[in-house]
């Protein structure tokens, strides 16, 4: 046999198979980097440092790699390109140095900021230790934080936004505290009123979204809450509405059950609802709004749980959707009072749901709703196994805020299903 002839054709083969190898193993889009952008944000924002991963579609990414998805995603939208992104495998930067001030990038800056990091990025196969900017130089930290502060912006309100303000990292990485101190913070003692210094909604405003999660701040840090001195209520009739609420700080957020369009309604908290660190309690406060009319099947929600690397979309319209999961239209909205029912494919759609058993005492489920602009948290508390015939889709309209989420069980069989219980934590702005 003349091998010699057959050399040419197995050199095309190999380098085809070389080339396969070398495309990578997943794409996202510009819409997934987006959504993760804000979450984030939202993370750098609360923890003061990158995440270790971001889940992106359903895939999971270090910073590293999410801050060329950024940089590439923003490109695309400039260009109005839409292709997908394929992710690159790429390390922390070994020499990460900074010098930049504070101020803004136009949107002409920005832009060819993200080509040279993406032009960088492509020749060398690594991330820049610095980026040069009309501000100084910036390291990927604080790259990653501007340009997901700009692909959240473009999520919010589909555009580019005109201009970002740009801070150090060494500001961004440490909780500011107050530094002047010829207008010293106002210290709570038992003679210092505990008084609301601002809510949202205002008072008496209107078009309000029937799912807004309400905001009241106080002029010092509260504690010690007292469920039974707060009421929010129809104006007209004084029907009440179950509600939930979290504190962080001055702040407390309150979130209910959607309520009725074009209705005006008024919070009250009564006299000592809260206390300040040294017991002494808040004033009497009330106000009203009224809302617009909301479409409660027209939303835009993500279900993200880390220990899953999952990030899935919700849907009120169909199950059999890819990377989706079905909320029960007679269950309550995410956050609010009563059970918040899901359910999801195991095996096919891509199989959002495959890792549901994974799951155990303390881990973490959050629901990003873009709409009513929160983040619910909940808790996984246990989990049960049933049979069809033994389930129930009644689900309770008011107690304690609970996510119930469900799939087939065992994996491909519709026997039985296998449900998650978790309990709400928290309702934070998103």
């Amino acid at each position: 046999m003349n091998f010699k002839k057959f050399l040419p054709i197995f050199a095309v083969l190999m380098l085809m198979i070389l080339s396969m190898g070398a495309v990578s193993a997943a794409d996202v889009s510009n819409q997934q980097v987006g959504v993760a952008s804000g979450q984030v944000k939202k993370y750098v924002e609360t923890e003061a440092s990158l995440p270790s991963a971001v889940t992106v579609g359903s895939e999971n990414v270090t910073s590293p790699q999410f801050l060329y998805l950024l940089t590439k995603s923003t490109t695309n939208v400039n260009s109005g390109i839409s292709s997908s992104i394929a992710i690159k495998n790429l390390a922390v930067p070994s020499k990460p140095s900074e010098s930049v001030k504070s101020g803004t990038l136009t949107k002409s800056q920005y832009i060819t900021l993200a080509n040279s990091i993406n032009q960088f990025i492509n020749t060398n196969g690594r991330l820049p230790n610095f980026a040069n900017t009309n501000l100084g130089t910036m390291r990927y930290e604080t790259l990653t934080y501007t340009y997901s502060s700009i692909m959240n912006f473009y999520n919010t309100n589909k555009r580019l936004p005109n201009y970002v303000s740009v801070k150090p990292w060494s500001t961004i990485s440490k909780p500011t505290t107050p530094t002047n101190t010829s207008v010293p913070p106002v210290q709570a003692d038992s003679k210092t009123p505990l008084k609301v210094t601002s809510t949202d909604p205002a008072n008496y405003s209107y078009n309000i979204p029937t799912t807004k999660l309400i905001r009241i701040t106080f002029s010092n840090p509260i504690y010690k809450p007292n469920s039974t001195k707060i009421k929010l209520e129809t104006y007209s009739d004084q029907v009440n509405v179950p509600l939930t609420y979290t504190i962080q700080g001055n702040s407390i957020y309150i979130d209910h059950i959607p309520l009725k369009n074009l209705r005006t309604y008024r919070l009250i908290v009564y006299s000592n609802f809260v206390q300040n660190s040294t017991g002494n309690g808040s004033t009497y406060y009330s106000f009203r709004f009224k809302t617009k009319t909301t479409n409660l099947n027209s939303y835009s929600a993500r279900l993200v749980i880390p220990k899953m690397g999952s990030n899935i979309q919700i849907r009120s319209d169909t199950l059999n959707a890819n990377n989706a999961i079905y909320h029960y239209t007679n269950s309550v909205y995410f956050g609010t009072p009563g059970e918040c029912a899901m359910i999801g494919h195991r095996t096919t759609w891509t199989a959002p749901m495959r890792k549901i058993h994974t799951l155990t005492t303390g881990d973490l489920i959050y629901i990003y709703d873009y709409t009513a602009k929160k983040i619910s948290k909940y808790q996984y508390q246990y989990h049960e196994i049933l049979p069809n015939w033994k389930l129930s889709n009644n689900w309770k309209k008011s107690g304690p805020s609970m996510l119930i989420l469900k799939t087939c069980h065992p994996p491909g069989s519709g026997a039985n299903k296998y449900i998650v219980y978790a309990k709400l934590v928290s309702s934070l702005p998103l």
